[in-house]
């Protein structure tokens, strides 16, 4: 018996994804992140990353630290930016390859800036307003 085909698919335009951060840079005026968390939202993280990696992009959003380790050594050049909490066993890591983290929480914070102490680590800080 053949198996019926799938019901639901997805096509990725490599032209399209092009051109439309190209739109996205003229229109904003600013460096622009593509985040591809999640395997790239199930389109695979590395595909995706590869061909955005040809676009001088500043970041590549990653959900963590696994990740932005597989970019690394899939030869990846754009930096990884981890968007979510880190945990402590990954930092030193995290460091000594140049990883962008986004720090969560006052103990992230502490840890980093032991880390960096010789050497300083770029970081953005996550601040919860209360905005949910």
């Amino acid at each position: 018996m053949t198996e019926p085909p799938p019901r639901a698919w997805a096509e990725i335009d490599r032209s399209a994804l092009h051109h439309n951060l190209k739109l996205a840079r003229q229109h904003s005026g600013k460096n622009i992140m593509a985040v591809i968390k999640g395997g790239a939202y199930g389109h695979g993280l590395i595909e995706i990353a590869k061909e955005l990696d040809k676009l001088n992009l500043p970041f590549l959003g990653v959900a963590n630290t696994g990740e932005a380790r597989c970019l690394s050594t899939e030869g990846i050049k754009t930096r990884p930016y981890i968007l979510g909490a880190t945990l402590q066993s990954e930092r030193e890591e995290i460091a000594a390859c140049g990883w962008t983290p986004c720090l969560c929480s006052f103990e992230e914070i502490e840890h980093f800036n032991q880390l960096g102490k010789n050497s300083p680590i770029e970081a953005h800080l996550a601040i919860d307003t209360g905005m949910g």
